[in-house]
């Protein structure tokens, strides 16, 4: 037995190292449950958040792609019930849930790109990008295909192009500045859903583009976009890159996403049978949101707006004395003496703690309209500038919107201590 024991472990190792062998040769390593690999001058990473969750990474920049996710994520990596692999196919992270394979370097797809020959070749001289060819597939472990990523870019903006004025904006503090994005194929059949407040008058995003940022003066009416969508074909894509980034869906059986700046493309993938199913890794990955004060999910009545205590209660006991169900009253803009003062106007607000408790007794709350911005007149602003907390052009001067716009410069809520102060205040 002891002799068997130990031609079993002898066995063993071997088999071990013809399989590190085999990892390295396809440049790939192992690191816990999760996949580095380089192919070219791309360095890849495949990291899991759950089961049902993976993180894609990639950059020309090996720190950019090995680092943490970006504003958002308060999930950890974890990878218990994972295991890699690798074969002629690729090298492939394994769980349950999903298989994860990035293919070997040089391959595209079926073919390799050594074979290309003639025309094909000439152009792949000049115009094939800065990117190798790097393919991922993501399949559930019964061979279903949920996500093809075919290519991705990272280019640093340029004339060509027509985004070189965003080099402008970058401050000396900031790190290089690339547009990047990711190809993914598109099956005639899949569909879109999501990409948060978008008012185009459409659901399915298929065969759209859409712009995903923060417009406010978009055709429609003001988009607030999430960068996260759900698809019919058992999966959502978180995209992580904190930009703003276009997204034209199945043009040519082809979804791309691109980026006006980044340092990486960064993306998860949540696999699920139901939606609910991806609704809750979309939760793992950006934490619990609180519930709402219950009179929230009642009715909200908000209008441009009232303009002192005495016309929201004439307001309030009109819908009372006609018995219509209302839950809340928003007090919009302008009940402040300046912006960014942070109180309410005396002359217009005389009592606002008495006009609450009339309020509360006649089965009303209110919401308040917060303005995160600071005229140079008001008690704030020299604090906000003080600290650095203004959002500010790549000079430091303060933005604040248009010439004619003189409603103050806007606090960078990105910057954690400007948060907490702001909402302590």
């Amino acid at each position: 037995m002891h002799v068997l024991g130990t031609r079993s472990r002898e066995i063993g190792a071997l088999h071990w190292s013809v399989a590190m062998l085999v990892w390295i040769c396809f440049g790939g390593i192992a690191v816990g449950q999760q996949i580095v690999a380089s192919r070219g001058d791309a360095t890849v990473l495949i990291e899991p958040y759950a089961a049902n969750v993976v993180r894609v990474s990639l950059s020309l920049r090996r720190n950019d792609a090995l680092a943490g996710p970006g504003y958002g994520i308060s999930a950890k990596a974890a990878g218990a019930g994972w295991v890699t692999e690798s074969t002629e196919g690729g090298d492939a992270l394994r769980s349950s849930r999903m298989v994860v394979t990035v293919a070997p370097a040089g391959r595209r797809g079926p073919e390799s790109v050594a074979g290309v020959k003639g025309t094909q070749a000439d152009i792949a001289k000049f115009f094939n990008g800065s990117t190798p060819g790097v393919r991922i597939s993501i399949r559930t472990p019964e061979g279903a295909s949920l996500l093809e990523m075919q290519g991705w870019q990272m280019s640093v903006p340029n004339h060509k192009d027509g985004n070189a004025d965003i080099l402008y904006d970058r401050r000396p503090k900031d790190a290089p500045f690339f547009q990047v994005g990711a190809t993914f194929a598109s099956p005639k059949d899949e569909h879109y859903y999501g990409l948060g407040q978008n008012q185009e008058g459409y659901l399915d995003r298929r065969g759209h583009v859409v712009r995903c940022a923060h417009d406010y003066n978009a055709p429609a009416g003001q988009s607030v976009c999430v960068p996260f969508l759900v698809t019919n074909k058992g999966y959502g894509i978180v995209w992580d890159n904190p930009s703003a980034t276009t997204v034209s869906f199945g043009f040519n059986d082809v979804t791309r996403w691109t980026s006006d700046v980044g340092q990486r493309v960064s993306f998860f993938v949540i696999a699920g049978k139901t939606y609910d199913e991806i609704y809750a890794g979309y939760r793992l990955l950006t934490g619990d949101v609180p519930m709402l004060p219950k009179s929230a999910y009642g009715y909200i009545q908000c209008k441009q707006r009232y303009t002192s205590q005495e016309e929201v209660m004439a307001v309030a006991r009109g819908y009372r004395a006609r018995h219509l169900p209302i839950d809340d009253l928003v007090i919009d803009w302008f009940h402040y003496t300046k912006m960014g003062e942070m109180d309410m106007d005396p002359a217009r607000w005389p009592d606002p703690i008495a006009m609450n408790e009339q309020l509360h007794a006649m089965n009303f709350h209110t919401m308040i309209s917060v303005w995160p911005r600071f005229v140079p007149e008001s008690r704030y602003y020299e604090t906000v500038l003080k600290n650095g907390w203004f959002e500010a052009l790549a000079d430091g001067t303060p933005t604040n919107g248009l010439p004619y716009d003189r409603a103050g410069s806007d606090i960078d809520s990105t910057n954690p201590a400007a948060a907490k102060w702001f909402w302590g205040l």
